[in-house]
């Protein structure tokens, strides 16, 4: 069995990047970028009053978990450190 010599993994890598960036330019020449996720979802709740009460619960939770620490804290006896 013959090993592979560091110059030929390197030519190998190469080869694949060339691949790669010949891809990528296609895809942008011809106009078919992906768009993010967060973009490919705008809109999908508007108008939705499912969502609009599942935001309000999940702000009215996070309100009352924010309210417990803030009370938590403040009884916390902390002495400064000299």
């Amino acid at each position: 069995m013959r090993s592979v010599s560091r110059s030929e993994r390197l030519d190998a890598r190469l080869a694949d990047l060339e691949a790669e960036v010949a891809r990528l330019k296609r895809t942008v020449e011809t106009g078919q970028l992906v768009k993010p996720w967060w973009e490919q979802i705008v809109g999908a709740f508007a108008e939705n009053s499912a969502y609009d009460a599942a935001m309000q619960l999940g702000q009215a939770y996070r309100d009352s978990r924010r309210s417990q620490s803030s009370v938590a804290i403040d009884a916390v006896d902390v002495q400064p450190i000299i």
